[in-house]
Parts: structure tokens; sequence; C-alpha cells
């Protein structure tokens, strides 16, 4: 028998204890699943997985433009590289990455597209991304 996040349950196990006190208490009604930070809600669409209905809405205007010659290339999660990863005192520090809903071509030049909410379009890492992608790669963010 398996725990909740994989492991081989083992009763004495603190985290299988945690999963197990976890469903007890979702079951009773104690404990609620966690929403998101937002208050979005995950949605699927043709079988892709979107973080938000807004997102999903997006990517069908998309797919109407591409079928009708308005956009070419769609594609969806494009990561792009701000900064490699570094040495700092001595400890690694992973590589600064830009990871875009969409992009696509549009009158032969490259649109990068990010559906955001008025909340996530003020926070101070998503504005120095936007930075950092004008300084590095000459890149203009399209909000949605």
């Amino acid at each position: 028998m398996t725990c909740k996040i994989g492991r081989t349950y083992d009763s004495n196990h603190p985290t299988c204890r945690s999963c197990e006190l976890q469903e007890v208490a979702l079951c009773r009604g104690q404990l609620q699943a966690k929403s998101s930070k937002y208050k979005s809600k995950k949605v699927a669409l043709d079988g892709i997985a979107f973080d938000s209905k807004k997102e999903a809405a997006r990517w069908y205007q998309l797919k109407i433009m591409e079928k009708a010659g308005a956009i070419s290339d769609l594609q969806r999660q494009v990561v792009f590289e701000l900064q490699p990863a570094a040495v700092i005192n001595g400890r690694k520090k992973p590589r600064l990455k830009y990871l875009s809903d969409f992009t696509y071509l549009e009158n032969g030049k490259l649109v990068v597209e990010d559906v955001k909410s008025a909340a996530t379009k003020k926070l101070s890492t998503y504005r120095v991304k936007l930075h950092l992608m004008k300084t590095i790669h000459n890149i203009e963010i399209k909000e949605s």
C-alpha cells in the first residue's frame, strides 16, 4: 500500500501519518482542499490543462486567429532564459527564466503574451521579469 505522496505506506513514518491525518480531516470536513492563491480555477480545454479560465479562453481565441491566418506558430509555455545559473558565495543558484503563456508570430513579428490578473500584474517578481525580458531579449510582454 502507498501513501498520498507515493511512498510505501508506513504508519510509523511521520509523512505517512501526516497524509493519513489530512485524509481523515478532509473526510470529516475539518480541512478544506487548498484553493489557489489568486482564486483562479484550473481548467482543461482540448485536453490541455490551463491555470485559469481566462488563460483557456485566450488560448481558444488565439487558435481561431491561427486558423484564420491572422497569426502563426502558436506555442504555449515557452521558456526564455534571463540569466544562466551562477555560483554566489559558494552556493550554486539556479538559472533565472521567464515562462510565457503564449508565443506566436503576428505580421512576421514574435509576440510573447501573458494572461495576468490585476493582482499578479503588480507582483514585483513579475515586474522584474518584464524588465529583464525587454533588456535582455528586447521583447515586450503583451499582457491580456
